[in-house]
């Protein structure tokens, strides 16, 4: 379903384009007992999609607590796309269904230092049905050439704009509008801080600092001793150091450095059977590891040439 005025989806065309305009409610919790037996937990509520009646694993609510519908942010989101021209690309479920995402793609894109190596810039909203994650905007983006969700850059991306669900309709809008310049804000530092990275000279022995200190080796640990996991972790980051997608335009700079770090987090790394590798590296542990790489390399760039003798040989 569009919008046929704008011909573009509306939040709620979204929700429902994407399997997301389900409503939850709250049931009684009922807990079994040994003998066969069924009891009602006091104060205790399960949340349940009202259109097929099944739990949403893992949640349990007290009474005070009110279901919020994923349509009653429409205004927030409508607002926010409308005002920046962004058209919803995609969406779905988190943590097994007890929140949800819609991401939207603004119209402009950055290019780091003038390249081929475009990145476009997302809307990432995420919400939640039992109160574990607050309504939030994060200003992520797409690096095309890998499809490395980045949002480890911009401390406000990583926090995530949050919108109060309690306030007055007019007072929602109205802090949509201060959110907004957040948002932009936020884009503008990741492009300065992509471009500085580009310009930065990061050499091979730099790059096997930065790589044992995202897996929390210390530089004096004789190669031999890290575990063999771990050391094969750290060789894979080296490898996509100069090997990973794109990686020609900018090989040994730091752009290369965080590049190699976040495909390995978004696309290399081993995770649980039962994780989703987006949910993680948009919310998760990978979103994490982005985070401390980008310290790391941080922290590796400051110390300069020093650290050609911190790494302890095998």
């Amino acid at each position: 379903m569009q919008n046929n005025q704008q011909n573009i989806m509306t939040w709620n065309d979204a929700l429902t384009h994407y399997g997301l305009d389900y409503t939850v409610e709250k049931r009684p919790l009922v807990a079994m007992l040994g003998n066969g037996q069924t009891q009602l937990v006091d104060n205790l509520f399960s949340i349940v999609r009202s259109d097929t009646g099944n739990v949403l694993p893992g949640v349990a609510v007290n009474g005070r607590y009110e279901c919020i519908q994923t349509t009653s942010y429409a205004d927030i989101g409508n607002a926010i796309t409308q005002q920046l021209n962004a058209t919803f690309v995609r969406g779905g479920v988190l943590m097994n269904g007890r929140g949800l995402f819609l991401q939207a793609k603004l119209p402009d894109s950055i290019r780091v230092k003038g390249t081929d190596d475009k990145i476009d810039k997302l809307l990432t909203f995420v919400t939640s049905h039992d109160g574990s994650l607050s309504f939030m905007v994060m200003a992520t983006a797409l690096r095309l050439f890998c499809s490395n969700q980045m949002n480890a850059l911009m401390r406000d991306a990583r926090e995530g704009v949050k919108i109060r669900h309690t306030a007055s309709a007019k007072d929602r809008l109205q802090e949509v509008e201060k959110k907004i310049l957040t948002v932009l804000n936020a884009y503008r530092q990741f492009e300065v801080k992509v471009d500085w990275l580009a310009d930065q000279r990061f050499t091979d022995i730099q790059m096997e600092v930065a790589s044992r200190r995202l897996f929390g080796v210390k530089d004096d640990v004789v190669k031999d001793d890290i575990p063999t996991r771990t050391k094969n972790n750290i060789e894979t980051v080296q490898r996509l150091f100069t090997e990973g997608q794109g990686q020609h335009l900018f090989r040994g700079t730091a752009w290369a450095a965080y590049n190699a770090m976040t495909e390995y987090a978004d696309h290399e790394r081993a995770l649980r059977m039962d994780s989703d590798r987006f949910e993680a590296s948009l919310i998760g542990s990978g979103a994490m590891l982005k985070a401390k790489a980008i310290n790391v390399i941080d922290n590796v760039l400051a110390k300069g040439s020093s650290v050609a003798t911190s790494v302890h040989p095998a």
